[in-house]
C-alpha cells in the first residue's frame, strides 16, 4: 500500500479523532480569560507554582493593590490564567526598552488545585500560553516555592515536574525561582533551605542558567523578583543581537539596527512550540509526558494503601472513610490517565512523520 495513502488515511481517522475530543473537552477549560492577540507589544510573564507558594500575593504586591484573590489557606483560590497589568515605569531605569510596552505578570493554578485536576489545569495553562506565542513576547518566567514548608512533598515535586516539561531546558536561562515567604522563618533557616533546593530539585535548573531570588512579604522583594526576570530576559535578547550581528555582517548599523530592534519574540517554552510549531495535543507534549509519569506513580501508591489497608480488616469508621477517600482517588487518577492518552491516529502519524 502505497506510503501516501496510508498518510491520508491516518490523517483523516486524526481529525475525527480530535473532534471527539473536542465534544468531550470539560466545560471549566473554557473559564481561562481570553487573551488579546492584537498587541504585540505586551510583555508577559508567567508566575508559576504549587498552590499557596505566593503567586497571587506577590502580583498584588508589585500592583500596589489587590488585582487577584488571595488564598489563606490550603486551598487554592486561582482557577484560571489571569493576566494582570502591572506598571512599567518603577523599572524603566534599568530596562528602558520597556518603554511604550505593556508588562503582564500572569496568575496560574499549581498543580494541586482543590477544584480542578492536574489535567485541566495543564490544558488551561497550556491553551493560554499557545494564544500569546506568536504575538506576544515571553519575558522570561517566574516559579515561587513556599521556604516555609517544613519538607518538600510530592505535590511539590511534581509541580516542579510539570513546570519543567512546560519550559524545557533551552528556556531554563530566562526561568527566575524564587523562594517565597522568606521572611516568615529565622535568617538562618531560610538560607538553609535555600541551599537545599540549590543542590537537589533546582541543581538542574540552576545548571543551564535560571537565576534565584529570595521574597519575603515586602513589595520591594516583590519587585525585584521582576526586575530579575526581566534581567535574564534582557541579557538572552543582548545575546541574541549578537548572534546576528555576526550572521549578518554584510547590512549597515543602521540597517542592522532595525532588524534587531524587531526580533523580540526571542523566547520560547517548549509547550509553546510543540503545540504552535509541531502540533501537538497536550498529552504529546513535554509537560503532558511528565503528568503522566507523576500520576501513574501516584495510582499505585493508591492502589498499594488500599490493597494494606483492605488487608488490616478494621472495620471502624475512621478506616471507612479512609479507605473511601483512596477509592476515589483511584478514579480520578484513572479518569485523568485517561484524558493523558494520545489517540491511535496520533501515535500512528507521529510514525510516518
Amino acid at each position: 500500500m502505497p506510503r501516501f495513502f496510508i498518510r491520508n488515511l491516518f490523517s483523516s481517522l486524526l481529525t475525527n479523532q480530535n473532534k471527539r475530543t473536542n465534544e468531550n473537552t470539560p466545560e471549566c477549560l473554557n473559564v481561562t480569560e481570553p487573551f488579546d492577540a492584537n498587541n504585540a507589544q505586551k510583555i508577559v510573564i508567567p508566575v508559576m507554582g504549587p498552590t499557596g507558594a505566593g503567586k497571587s500575593t506577590l502580583i498584588n504586591m508589585v500592583c500596589g493593590d489587590e488585582k487577584v484573590v488571595v488564598g489563606h489557606d490550603i486551598q487554592s483560590c486561582t482557577s484560571v490564567v489571569t493576566p494582570v497589568e502591572i506598571d512599567v515605569n518603577p523599572f524603566l531605569h534599568q530596562f528602558p526598552w520597556l518603554k511604550n510596552r505593556t508588562l503582564l505578570l500572569v496568575d496560574t493554578p499549581g498543580f494541586d488545585d482543590t477544584y480542578l485536576g492536574d489535567m485541566e489545569i495543564l490544558t488551561i495553562i497550556a491553551d493560554w500560553l499557545k494564544s500569546a506565542y506568536k504575538d506576544h513576547v515571553l519575558g522570561g518566567v517566574l516559579y515561587l516555592y513556599d521556604v516555609t514548608n517544613d519538607r518538600y512533598t510530592g505535590s511539590a515535586r511534581k509541580n516542579l515536574d510539570i513546570f519543567r516539561g512546560i519550559c524545557g531546558q533551552d528556556a531554563f536561562d530566562i526561568v527566575v525561582l524564587g523562594a517565597s515567604k522568606g521572611g516568615r522563618i529565622s535568617p538562618e533557616l531560610g538560607q538553609q533551605r535555600l541551599k537545599a533546593l540549590k543542590d537537589t530539585h533546582w541543581k538542574e535548573f540552576i545548571s543551564e542558567g535560571a537565576e534565584i531570588v529570595t521574597i519575603d512579604d515586602t513589595r520591594q522583594s516583590a519587585k525585584n523578583a521582576v526586575a530579575q526576570v526581566l534581567h535574564s530576559f534582557t541579557k538572552k535578547r543582548e545575546e541574541s543581537k549578537k548572534q546576528a550581528a555576526i550572521k549578518t555582517p554584510a547590512v549597515t548599523r543602521k540597517e542592522q539596527k532595525g532588524i534587531l530592534n524587531s526580533e523580540d519574540h526571542i523566547t520560547a517554552l517548549a509547550i509553546q512550540e510543540e503545540l504552535v510549531d509541531k502540533k501537538f495535543i497536550v498529552p504529546e507534549t513535554s509537560a503532558g509526558k511528565e503528568l503522566r509519569v507523576t500520576l501513574r506513580e501516584v495510582l499505585e501508591y493508591e492502589k498499594k494503601y488500599l490493597e494494606l489497608a483492605k488487608r488490616d480488616g478494621d472495620e471502624d469508621e475512621e478506616t471507612k472513610q479512609e479507605l473511601q477517600n483512596a477509592l476515589e482517588q483511584i478514579r480520578k487518577l484513572s479518569k485523568q490517565l485517561e484524558q493523558l492518552k494520545v489517540p491511535l491516529g496520533r501515535r500512528l502519524l507521529s510514525i510516518l512523520r
